[in-house]
């Protein structure tokens, strides 16, 4: 809530100091790189772990410029889908069962910073980076829980203007979702135990950005 707050206060701070040709909106559509997250079971002595697969990544940002930097309130969705392996491990014995579905979803809100090189022609590069607040939602074997996390993303990319106010760009991002307390249940007893649980990816984004 506290990074929410001074998120919107940023932003309050952007529309109050920029004059209105310097403000702008971004659509951006992408692909989330492979990911994964384990936890434990104390209960049965077993650990899970879940591998996420690729998938479609939505953004939208609301930003005004500051001569070489850029400043921006941003809006992500991904939804991510994979498979569960279950290990167990006891003195003499062990098994691992591989095949539950497992499922990422996050929704964050982040404030975002970028530098743009002054260089000349229409083909500006960048890098940037951002802070907020995701709304996670996560589901396997064990698991079935949404909570909130701390949002952490790195990005480079170029943009290319197309015209005075429209300008498309192409980025990498590289994005955190911070440590997780979870609600985990054991499947056969029911006895429900807490996990800390966090994840990161590497992915591609490819957009629109529109001054007016």
């Amino acid at each position: 809530m506290r990074i929410v707050l001074l998120t919107a206060a940023a932003t309050l701070a952007f529309v109050g100091t920029a004059s209105a040709q310097d403000r702008y909106v971004s659509f951006s559509a992408g692909v989330s790189g492979k990911s994964d997250y384990d936890y434990a079971i104390p209960q049965n002595k077993s650990r899970v772990t879940s591998d996420l697969d690729s998938a479609a990544s939505i953004s939208a940002a609301y930003g005004q410029k500051f001569e070489n930097f850029r400043g921006e309130i941003a809006m992500s969705n991904r939804k991510m889908d994979g498979k569960t392996t279950v290990s167990v491990v006891y003195p003499g014995f062990s098994s691992t069962n591989t095949g539950g579905k497992s499922e990422a979803g996050i929704l964050a809100l982040d404030f975002n910073g970028y530098y743009d090189f002054p260089v000349e022609g229409k083909f500006k590069p960048y890098v940037g980076a951002g802070i907020g607040i995701a709304n996670v939602k996560l589901k396997d074997v064990y698991l079935d829980d949404t909570t909130s996390a701390l949002h952490l993303q790195a990005m480079a990319g170029a943009s290319f203007e197309v015209t005075e106010k429209v300008a498309v760009f192409a980025e990498v991002r590289a994005e955190r979702v911070g440590t997780i307390t979870v609600e985990t249940r054991e499947v056969f007893s029911g006895r429900k135990s807490e996990s800390d649980v966090s994840f990161s990816n590497v992915g591609g984004q490819i957009g629109i950005r529109v001054s007016f």
